[in-house]
């Protein structure tokens, strides 16, 4: 099959109603002819096309129109294409082929285009149409005239010139149609920076794509961007983190970071930036005037470190800038140590430069004063196996009565699996903290469940609820009293209540666990289940509303009715008005729900009383006299 060839049908793409018309009639004819279709099917389309036709000179035709009409072209697309191979036979069925795909394939682009300059524009549906023309661009005749049209006009949302650049781009390989599309936008978006960045995010891309031949063009979209948005540091990096997803380095890449160097020295932000841009590989030397990669960590490391020893060496700084400036040292350098023990765990010499540069960074820090996080104290006391304990108390006096710094602390030797720092860390926090070191004993007793033993948590559990703190005492009476309930058993978990009981102040919650325990017990105990709820209701004065109407419920259930009576009206001293109120009505469900039960119960056995005397009915009936027989379970 010969290659079709465009055929320049029109003149313009801006058809009237009757050349309109007669596009949609060509590939109908050529359908009939080559019998292609039947005629009823054919007839169906044109009356779809002539509905559309109607509605379109009416001026009442919009976007869901459009689409669908299109929808309904794209069929008939895939018609013809599925008959090409055996069609086209001769010179002059070529030719008719490519006149009707032609006319077909360009109506479906110009409504594409007539539906994208309805607003807001779909971006699903511009991709659709670039798509399309992707598809079947060699029959398309306008180039991207149409497409253009539909972007010069003004979008307020900017992903429509993105959208429209980046597939005339990637799909068209339009470098020229890209442009030209973002720079629609920015005629009605000016000085747009989502823009500005967009084209000179193409202009990178095209920069590789032509290995380095464009790069004017992306030199001048930077100039102009950095004039626009001078003293923009953080838009300053967006550029240099584009920049540096190029592949190979070049005279761009200088000039984005010594132009951030010059104008923003004097911002700590710069240096921070810098020294890991340089730790990645980036190894830019002001001086000579030049930057390469080194994929070396050997140079890669001293270079990055070297920029924050110049930083700290510069005189314009204030005492809290340069307290700013030790701490993004100290986060680099750890940094630094964590990826450098897990990527060069062969190589001693790199192992000893970071741990002894590390060292000398601490030690610097302190002497100035401003290592003043505890957390750097930590990786510091990490870090130094002989100092550790020493360090570690530096970290803590620093912070001695923040909760959250001696939880860091704890967090970080529970990750380490440093069972003898924890213990050290924890008691060492108690003694300062007192009471309020709660959720310390939280997170230890977490540690102990999930790396420890059972005889450890017992332990933990007499220091923390015989200890000096009332409010840590009463924390931990219902989990020791679980612990005894899941490993001995009922009796001897009742022996440590007993015990624990006789401590003050009173817990609720133990005796609402205990409650539970001996409700779950094989050896179920009324009595002793009605003397706790007894206890805690009337003698610690429990204004708790769920704990009274469990108490009566269970009275109600298995003791009597005039004894759970009793105990709801003498609730109401304890519980007050409003409180008894909401008893009141939990109660009456509660009589409710309970006559219910027994009312089926009845009936249940009414229906068993009554199945037997119809077995015993039916058998001396039917004169069957061995009783052997009768279903004792149904009896």
């Amino acid at each position: 099959m010969s290659t079709c060839q465009s055929q320049p049908l029109v003149e313009k793409m801006e058809p009237k109603e009757e050349i309109l018309e007669g596009w949609l009639m060509v590939d109908v004819k050529y359908l009939l002819d080559n019998n292609i279709m039947e005629q009823s099917e054919l007839e169906r389309v044109m009356d779809r096309r002539n509905l559309f036709l109607k509605k379109r000179k009416n001026n009442d035709v919009n976007r869901e129109d459009y689409m669908a009409q299109i929808r309904e072209e794209l069929k008939l697309v895939d018609v013809f294409k599925f008959n090409i191979d055996n069609r086209l036979q001769t010179e002059e069925m070529q030719y008719d082929y490519c006149k009707a795909m032609n006319l077909l394939v360009n109506t479906i682009s110009y409504m594409y285009s007539r539906m994208l300059q309805i607003h807001p524009t779909n971006l699903s549906s511009l991709e659709d149409y670039i798509d399309f023309r992707y598809t079947n661009k060699s029959f398309i005749i306008d180039k991207p005239n149409l497409l253009h049209q539909v972007i010069a006009a003004k979008h307020d949302d900017l992903k429509v010139y993105k959208v429209a650049a980046t597939l005339q781009y990637f799909k068209m390989n339009d470098v020229a149609s890209a442009r030209i599309c973002l720079s629609e936008g920015l005629k009605f978006h000016k000085n747009s920076k989502t823009l500005l960045f967009d084209e000179f995010d193409l202009e990178l891309q095209n920069l590789h794509d032509t290995n380095g031949e464009s790069l004017p063009f992306a030199l001048s979209k930077y100039e102009y961007m950095v004039k626009c948005f001078k003293g923009d540091l953080e838009f300053h990096f967006t550029l240099l983190d584009a920049v540096l997803r190029l592949d190979s380095v070049c005279e761009l890449h200088y000039r984005v970071v010594s132009d951030m160097f010059v104008e923003y020295k004097r911002h700590e932000k710069m240096w921070q930036k810098l020294a890991v841009v340089i730790l990645k590989g980036y190894i830019f030397d002001f001086e000579l005037k030049r930057m390469h990669y080194n994929r070396h960590c050997n140079q890669r490391l001293p270079s990055s470190i070297k920029v924050f020893v110049d930083s700290l060496n510069e005189n314009w700084w204030s005492p809290e800038k340069r307290k700013i400036l030790w701490n993004m040292f100290i986060e680099h350098m750890i940094t630094i140590w964590r990826t450098s023990t897990m990527e060069n765990e062969t190589i001693p010499r790199i192992n000893y430069y970071v741990n002894v540069t590390m060292e000398q960074v601490f030690e610097g820090a302190l002497h100035e004063g401003c290592l003043y996080k505890a957390e750097h104290y930590l990786y510091w006391a990490l870090h130094d196996n002989k100092f550790r304990f020493a360090i570690t108390l530096k970290a803590l006096n620093m912070n001695i009565n923040n909760v959250c710094s001696w939880l860091d602390i704890l967090v970080v030797y529970i990750e380490a699996r440093s069972s003898e720092m924890v213990k050290k860390v924890f008691e060492y926090a108690v003694a300062f903290l007192r009471s309020n070191s709660t959720p310390l004993w939280r997170l230890v007793e977490e540690y102990i469940i999930k790396h420890g033993v059972a005889l450890e948590l017992f332990e933990f559990y007499q220091k923390a609820i015989f200890g000096p703190y009332p409010i840590i005492s009463m924390m931990f009476r219902p989990n020791l009293l679980k612990l005894f309930a899941l490993s001995y058993g009922i009796s001897i978990t009742r022996k440590l209540f007993n015990e624990l009981n006789k401590l003050s102040p009173p817990c609720k919650q133990l005796y609402v666990d205990m409650i539970a325990y001996e409700q779950t017990s094989s050896n179920f105990n009324k009595k002793q289940i009605s003397k706790l709820y007894r206890e805690v209701c009337f003698s610690l004065r429990q204004g708790d509303v769920a704990l009274w109407a469990n108490y009566i419920k269970f009275e109600y259930t298995h003791v009597d009715q005039y004894t759970a009576k009793n105990i709801y009206n003498s609730s109401l001293e304890y519980l007050g008005p409003d409180l008894f109120s909401t008893l009141t009505v939990e109660f009456k469900n509660m009589k409710r729900e309970y006559y219910e039960y027994v009312h089926i119960l009845k009936h249940q056995k009414y229906n068993k009383y009554c199945k037997f005397h119809f077995i015993l009915i039916f058998r001396r009936n039917t004169r069957i006299i061995n009783p052997d027989i009768i279903d004792v379970d149904e009896a």
